[in-house]
């Protein structure tokens, strides 16, 4: 009943006008339902109100005390699904408290690659790859989730159980059977980019800011 009473209220954008609204629909909707009951089930009225008058003036004084019950409920339910919808939204996404080096091996020497030349990492047969955007390759000794933790979520999607993208490298998003997406990166990639249906509006939110 609140959830409904809700839906409406909040389109309301004056606060006074909000809370007056949502007592004076609450409490009609409880009166309704407990003069209907005070005629049609007493015994049930009186076990759900948890009175033992059942005169219309402490029946009144109930309901209007619910109504401040289902007037807190009302408020209070939106704002915690929205709580709850944004709870795994990164608090902060500055990219000082990301990482901004990486650390390889090439040819016996270690080497500090910038997070910013690198277009996507991918995992192929265990083992993790960066791809710079001039096209050169190098192994990083690194599970494919603890770096995703390190990479600033702004600059990098996690595409699928195999690619991290960086957003420079895509230059185009293909739409492909049962409303999954496909990327057109620059450099090209090994194998297709593919971005499930469930994963597709979260990407798509990313990806045009």
């Amino acid at each position: 009943m609140f959830l409904v009473i809700a839906r409406f209220a909040y389109r309301i954008k004056n606060p006074v006008s909000k809370l007056i609204i949502i007592y004076i629909v609450g409490f009609a909707l409880l009166y309704f339902l407990h003069i209907l009951l005070l005629y049609a089930a007493p015994g049930l009225l009186t076990f759900f109100l948890n009175i033992k008058d059942l005169s219309f003036g402490t029946v009144i004084g109930v309901t209007m005390f619910r109504s401040l019950l289902l007037l807190v409920l009302t408020l209070a339910v939106p704002l915690f699904l929205r709580r709850k919808e944004t709870v795994n939204i990164p608090k902060d996404t500055n990219d000082a408290n990301y990482c901004r080096q990486l650390a390889v091996t090439f040819q016996d020497k270690t080497m500090l690659i910038n997070v910013i030349e690198i277009a996507f990492f991918n995992l192929e047969n265990g083992i993790l790859y960066i791809c710079l955007f001039n096209g050169n390759r190098y192994i990083l000794n690194m599970p494919l989730e603890k770096l995703e933790k390190k990479l600033n979520p702004q600059q990098f999607f996690r595409a699928n159980r195999q690619y991290i993208v960086n957003a420079d490298a895509i230059i185009a998003v293909k739409n492909e059977q049962s409303r999954k997406l496909s990327l057109i990166t620059n450099p090209e990639t090994h194998n297709q980019i593919i971005i499930s249906k469930a994963k597709a509006p979260v990407f798509l939110k990313w990806w045009k800011k």
